[in-house]
């Protein structure tokens, strides 16, 4: 989800509804499966960032557009390096 957005007004899901659930398992209208593989790479070391535009449904059914954007962890930064 997204700091600084009202999530229960634009997706239908409070916080309580999804902390301890994973973002793509998540039924918001966001294609979530175009997902998988970018976040995996951030997570993973193998890109910095990455970031996609996607169409989705919100709470009340209208399409609307969402920028996505991801960065590597540090975790994946450290074990990536020669360190």
């Amino acid at each position: 989800m997204s700091n600084g957005v009202n999530t229960d007004n634009l997706w239908g899901r409070r916080w309580d509804e999804v902390i301890g659930h994973h973002v793509l398992g998540l039924d918001i209208g966001l294609p979530a499966e175009r997902l998988n593989q970018p976040l995996r790479d951030c997570l993973n070391g193998q890109r910095q960032f990455t970031e996609m535009q996607l169409d989705a449904t919100n709470r009340r059914g209208k399409t609307i557009r969402c920028r996505v954007t991801a960065r590597e962890t540090d975790a994946a930064r450290y074990e990536n390096s020669n360190v």
